[in-house]
């Protein structure tokens, strides 16, 4: 009877505990835990994607790809109207080739006002010249309106060989004339005018230049400027091929539109008439201020 007592025990506390442990795995079935002997499910690896081509092209927003920092600026757009010329030389209206439309006193203009390509080098503003100081006050370039017109001439040859005039003195008042002839040296002499009829600059219608290329680089010559020697003759044949041919083209340019040159300096040219001209003595100061007082409305 004992015995099966024990046994009719053993049999319920079995039955108990295999129930316990059905609801204690249907609990974590229905909160969504996996069971410890239920398998891991496999996954899929998504496929692999090569990566995207790297494009040296920028985008909308112009920002520089991988340390490229060359940002080019917006393309430009033509405006509607186009822009003014460049003033001239001294902020006087638009630059011009008509000569009668800039200011003229006493047949003199401001070449500087002309629209034509000339590269200014005035010597003798500075003291870059053989006396080694200024003789004018400041550094206009001012001219006859009939030499006017032919350095116009000139400079269009000139520019048929990609070539542009460069201009060292035009205009010297006579008192400058009187000055500059009492400074030469006396066995210089024969190279500067003396003061009165004679005198081409004071009438403003000689013209001391050289040529330069587009860029303004000086073409080499047989002598430098104002270089009282004889490599400056016109005939001199000591300089090497290209000087040589630099100065006859110079000269072919200057007498082909209407000047002569002077025998002794390869630089000098002046107008066939001069005679016909006198000299003047209006001094830069004054030419400025009275066009100053003129364009006042």
């Amino acid at each position: 009877m004992k015995i099966v007592k024990i046994f009719l025990f053993v049999f319920f506390v079995g039955l108990l505990t295999g129930c316990a442990n059905t609801n204690n795995n249907v609990g974590r079935d229905a909160l969504g835990a996996p069971s410890f002997d239920t398998p891991t499910p496999s996954v899929t690896p998504a496929p692999s994607v090569d990566p995207p081509a790297i494009s040296n092209q920028r985008d909308d927003y112009h920002r520089p790809l991988h340390g490229d920092t060359d940002i080019p600026a917006a393309p430009s757009v033509t405006p509607a109207v186009p822009p003014s010329p460049t003033p001239g030389g001294h902020g006087n209206p638009p630059l011009q080739q008509d000569i009668s439309a800039v200011f003229n006193y006493n047949d003199l203009i401001d070449l500087a006002d002309l629209n034509a390509g000339f590269i200014f080098d005035i010597k003798y503003a500075t003291d870059d010249n053989f006396l080694g100081i200024p003789l004018y006050e400041t550094p206009l370039c001012l001219a006859h309106t009939d030499l006017a017109e032919i350095l116009l001439k000139a400079q269009e040859k000139a520019a048929e060989y990609n070539l542009r005039l460069v201009i060292y003195d035009v205009y010297r008042p006579m008192s400058a004339q009187k000055t500059m002839y009492e400074l030469t040296p006396p066995d210089k002499r024969a190279y500067v005018a003396k003061p009165g009829a004679s005198a081409n600059h004071p009438k403003g219608v000689a013209v001391d230049c050289a040529l330069a290329d587009a860029d303004g680089n000086l073409l080499p010559m047989p002598s430098a400027f104002d270089e009282f020697t004889k490599r400056a003759s016109v005939t001199y044949s000591g300089g090497t091929a290209e000087e040589t041919a630099n100065r006859d083209l110079l000269i072919n340019i200057m007498t082909e539109a209407g000047l002569k040159v002077a025998a002794g300096e390869w630089w000098h040219y002046s107008v066939v008439n001069s005679k016909d001209y006198s000299g003047l003595d209006i001094s830069f100061d004054e030419f400025t201020e009275i066009r100053y007082t003129q364009s006042i409305p």
